[in-house]
């Protein structure tokens, strides 16, 4: 992400684009890390959208009942788990066995009163990018 961004390839696609990062953090209380804020302003300032995650890392998304149904050993774990540690490297596949209704569920938050979800608002706005009625 820092060559990327530091190198301003993607603008020099002269295309609309955006990326999404973990946040890498441990507990709700941390600090997103300063390098990932630093990209985010980068990117931003290059025209680009740019998203850090609510939760520690993507796989922090993953249904429980996802994870049951991969017979998994059932064991606890929150927002900001380490969940490769705890599931192993290749847990992120088992988002191809998750229902749009548990991914809904997972990503759900609320914010100022309002319901919303995290990850499909980042895909609408990616999808936004793609309108050609849209300037660059």
């Amino acid at each position: 992400m820092k060559y990327w961004i530091d190198s301003r390839a993607m603008r020099r696609l002269n295309r609309r684009f955006g990326a999404v990062v973990d946040s890498d953090r441990k507990s709700r209380h941390d600090n997103i890390p300063g390098r990932k804020l630093k990209w985010k302003d980068e990117c931003e300032n290059q025209g680009g959208r740019f998203f850090i995650l609510r939760k520690r890392e993507i796989e922090n998304y993953l249904h429980s009942r996802a994870i049951a149904r991969s017979d998994r050993s059932p064991k606890a774990y929150d927002d900001f788990t380490d969940m490769k540690e705890l599931f192993g490297e290749n847990i992120y596949k088992l988002v191809d066995d998750m229902s749009c209704e548990e991914i809904l569920e997972m990503d759900r938050y609320e914010e100022n009163g309002a319901e919303h979800h995290e990850l499909k608002e980042i895909v609408e706005t990616f999808l936004a990018l793609t309108d050609p009625r849209r300037e660059r």
